[in-house]
């Protein structure tokens, strides 16, 4: 016979120690700007950019790829638990469970960076404004496809998961395509 242990999280020790290494990684980005711009050392043995949040490929990044991992395997659980109770958005949950491991490996290695200039060359000559970063432009038509993709899907969750889930997304596509 075989004992099983199930594995207990409690959710807010988890937000918590979650928000302990955002806020200490923010702490981090803050310093190095502050030794960069106000004491001008630029490198400080590289330390300023290996916690700056505006760089890439850095710990900060690091951490939001562990997140988005994080992510991608709890939703691959639960959509092998949806498929053993024969739940019909199953699928749904699997698509949800590939796409944020798409964005973890797109966080790691900045794959939408590469659409910046042909979007650019599409567009043709001139200010781009707030589309600078042009890759917004494609990441917007993903978002609307995505979520009238899902919108019966969501509409379908139990309250407090609908709600969780439309603040997560809210404030994860806001800081992409806003802020960026």
């Amino acid at each position: 016979m075989v004992a099983t242990n199930p594995i207990r999280l409690n959710p807010s020790a988890v937000a918590r120690a979650l928000s302990v290494v955002a806020l200490l990684l923010v702490l981090a980005s803050i310093g190095g700007q502050l030794t960069k711009y106000v004491l001008g050392h630029d490198q400080v043995y590289g330390l300023v950019r290996l916690f700056d949040l505006d760089a890439e490929q850095n710990i900060p990044t690091l951490f939001s790829v562990l997140l988005l991992s994080c992510a991608a395997l709890l939703l691959a659980v639960i959509a092998v638990l949806k498929k053993e109770q024969r739940d019909p958005d199953r699928s749904k949950w699997t698509i949800l469970a590939f796409g944020f491991l798409f964005m973890a490996v797109d966080e790691a290695w900045s794959f939408h960076d590469g659409l910046i200039m042909p979007v650019r060359g599409f567009l043709g000559e001139g200010p781009f404004g707030i589309f600078y970063f042009a890759w917004v432009i494609p990441g917007i038509v993903v978002v609307l496809a995505v979520t009238l993709f899902f919108l019966r899907f969501l509409l379908r969750l139990p309250a407090q998961t609908k709600f969780t889930f439309i603040v997560a997304a809210i404030l994860y596509v806001g800081g992409a395509l806003g802020l960026e």
